[in-house]
């Protein structure tokens, strides 16, 4: 994914040497795009895209070089934005693909957050069913499922810009 220009680029390897040797625009005219994922996990359909205010699903076929069709807008009322890069949105399905998860974090280096901000936001994969899966969470950064356990797991950075005299955020 490039952020910054709005797009997600593909690199494949088509000769098998471990090094990418075909590079194409795969979608772009995003807003901030960060996380990716597919669905369903297991056969994919669809490649879902994290823009920072929105996540966006695409017909997905593995040979594709570039994005067929229009996407579908399935999420359209995540917060933009953040504290410097709390713009970022991680996008995780559930191990039997009936949950995607959807990282915000924190819109202000200190202070209360609203709902959906500071948080882990649940959704039905077409986007409905929304619900806070967890939060209090200032930037969410990463999310995965403990192989074992089942257990979501998530990066989380926290507070910055408060100097070097702080006690630690363990």
């Amino acid at each position: 994914v490039e952020s910054i220009p709005n797009r997600v680029r593909l690199l494949r390897d088509t000769k098998g040497t471990g090094v990418a040797d075909f590079e194409s625009v795969y979608a772009e005219n995003l807003n901030q795009p960060f996380g990716l994922a597919f669905y369903p996990p297991k056969d994919p359909k669809y490649i879902y895209i994290a823009n920072t205010d929105s996540v966006v699903r695409f017909p997905y076929h593995p040979n594709d070089v570039h994005i067929r069709g229009k996407g579908e807008v399935i999420i359209k009322d995540l917060p933009g934005g953040g504290y410097h890069q709390h713009w970022t949105r991680n996008l995780l399905f559930s191990p039997d693909g009936k949950k995607l998860y959807v990282s915000v974090g924190s819109e202000t280096n200190v202070g209360e957050e609203p709902e959906k901000r500071a948080a882990i936001l649940e959704y039905n994969p077409d986007g409905t069913g929304y619900r806070v899966y967890a939060n209090g969470i200032r930037n969410p950064v990463g999310l995965a499922f403990h192989p074992v356990t089942g257990e979501m797991w998530t990066a989380c950075n926290e507070r910055d810009g408060l100097g070097n005299e702080l006690v630690p955020d363990y």
